[in-house]
């Protein structure tokens, strides 16, 4: 007798995310990248692996564990997890092997990138430094001591960090870039009231179109190929959610 058919044969359709097709309506999330790096902030044979073994197994579209845009602010080690703007051409070398291992199974691959921890880097990693954040904010793990506020040099550089990551997504083979946005992370407290006192909603709204094209503008680099993902958190680790939601009313 023929065999039943899946349950719901919707989730084995092609589908369409922007400009990219995907063969199936299975994707994997972005996870954490820890191990996943060489010392020069490529993808090492282990991340490869990883992701290639999702792809043969019939994901449609993979989404990697965050990728560290340069943040000397943040002071995140080396080699920690893989950078784009570290050694460009490091990473180009290894991220192309991913992305044709995965191409060849017929998956897309999208890069995440994200502006870094501020207020929520953990005391490992942190050290003694003093934390930065948006804002002068309590430090996540020790609310004794205090974040300091990013500087607008500091905040500019990693701007520029992800129009670079931009350009090497594109030269490595990537389907898109994701921005990672969510979660209590650095580019969520800019968007959160909880951690976001340098401006009132119209001062962000007014500097948004700086900062946010300095951002979303990374579609420059893809031109109509890049399909850019902007992930974001209603509600971050502190804070009612009001800036992000009166912005989004702001630009719609």
């Amino acid at each position: 007798p023929d065999m039943p058919g899946p349950k719901h044969p919707e989730l084995f359709e092609p589908t369409r995310i922007g400009s990219i097709e995907v063969k199936n309506r299975y994707a994997m999330g972005p996870m954490g990248p820890l191990g996943f790096a060489t010392a020069k902030g490529g993808f090492n044979a282990r991340s490869i692996e990883y992701y290639v073994a999702r792809a043969r197994g019939g994901c449609g579209l993979i989404i990697t564990g965050v990728c560290q845009v340069d943040n000397p602010a943040d002071g995140v080690p080396d080699g920690l997890i893989p950078n784009p703007t570290l050694s460009p051409g490091i990473f180009m070398t290894t991220a192309r092997d991913l992305t044709e291992r995965v191409h060849a199974y017929g998956a897309k691959i999208v890069l995440q990138a994200g502006a870094g921890f501020g207020r929520v880097i953990t005391p490992a990693v942190l050290g003694d430094r003093q934390p930065a954040s948006a804002s002068e904010t309590p430090y996540r793990w020790d609310p004794s001591r205090t974040c300091r506020e990013m500087t607008k040099d500091e905040i500019h550089h990693v701007v520029d960090g992800f129009r670079t990551t931009a350009h090497v997504a594109k030269a490595a083979g990537f389907d898109g870039v994701e921005i990672h946005g969510a979660n209590g992370y650095l580019l969520d407290q800019f968007l959160q009231d909880g951690s976001t006192r340098r401006y009132s909603v119209e001062e962000l709204a007014a500097a948004f179109p700086e900062v946010g094209i300095g951002l979303l503008g990374v579609s420059l680099a893809f031109g109509l190929m890049l399909v850019l993902i902007l992930a974001v958190s209603a509600l971050g680790i502190r804070g009612s959610g009001r800036v992000f939601a009166d912005l989004k009313t702001i630009y719609e």
